[in-house]
Parts: C-alpha cells; sequence; structure tokens
C-alpha cells in the first residue's frame, strides 16, 4: 500500500473504563496513521455522547456518533472490546428496559459493520457465551458431557 492510499477506518467498541487495554491500541494506531472509530457505550448511555441511527429509503441506516456521520461501509478493521457497560438506574425496571433497549441499538449497529472487518464477530461472542447451547454442541461432536441442570431461579 502505498503512504499515500487512504487508510481503512478502524473502529473499537469498548467503554471508558477499559482504558488502559484500549490506549495503547488507539496510540499506535494513530501514530501509523489509521482514522478510528472509538466507540464507547458507557459515553452514548450517559448522553455525553450524541449517538443516532437514522433509516432511509435510499441509503438505509445512516450513523452519527459525536455528531459525526459514519460510514460503516468503510470500516477496514474492527475490534469488540467490552462495549457493554450497564446503565444503573434506581429502579431496577428502568434499568433492564435501558441495558435491553442499548443491546437492540447496538446489535443494528454491528451487523452493518462489514464481516470481512471484525477481528473478534459479536454475533459469534455473544453464541459462545450461551453455555447450553455450548453443551449441546459439543454433544453434538461427540464429546462426554456431564449431566447438567439449569435453573434461571436464584434460589
Amino acid at each position: 500500500m502505498s503512504s499515500r492510499a487512504q487508510k481503512a477506518t478502524v473502529l473499537i467498541a469498548s467503554n471508558t473504563q477499559d482504558g488502559l487495554n484500549v490506549g495503547p491500541v488507539i496510540a499506535h494506531l494513530q501514530k501509523r496513521g489509521y482514522p478510528l472509530f472509538t466507540y464507547e457505550t458507557d459515553r452514548v448511555m450517559r448522553g455525553s455522547v450524541p449517538f443516532s441511527i437514522k433509516i432511509t429509503s435510499a441509503n438505509g441506516f445512516i450513523f452519527a456518533y459525536d455528531n459525526k456521520q459514519i460510514d460503516l461501509s468503510g470500516i477496514g478493521a474492527a475490534w469488540f472490546r467490552r462495549p457493554e457497560a450497564e446503565m444503573p438506574h434506581a429502579d431496577k425496571g428502568v434499568e433492564m428496559q435501558l441495558n435491553q433497549e442499548r443491546a437492540a441499538v447496538q446489535s443494528v449497529l454491528w451487523r452493518n459493520v462489514p464481516e470481512r472487518a471484525w477481528l473478534n464477530p459479536p454475533m459469534e461472542i455473544y453464541t459462545s457465551q450461551r453455555k447450553l447451547s455450548q453443551l449441546q454442541l459439543a454433544v453434538q461432536l461427540g464429546l462426554t458431557v456431564p449431566a447438567t441442570i439449569s435453573n434461571p431461579s436464584s434460589t
């Protein structure tokens, strides 16, 4: 790649609490001249960074983060690094609703990043976190799995 060629944008999906891990990577990419889109979930949820998704008949989704329009088709590399910041609220029902909304909005965002760009695709991470699905797959692959009981109750 010639030094004059435009480098593809790198997306880092994280939160402000993960600066020790994300910071050195950001510094290295900036030093190398890569354009960055750092999405910090907790800043969006607190309202300190504006984020919007518009649906248009011509272009599908238009994403804006920190008052800048983001062309997700131009993402050349993407790192899914702990963007699951929770939004605490005194009312646990409201908290659950806020976190479900955040997850739903983010899943639209992640699905619109080109699949080839992901270092670690979010949908694969979500699937791997489903323990019962993992046990089922293990059985299908011929592995021995101990008898397992799953109970969503805390009692």
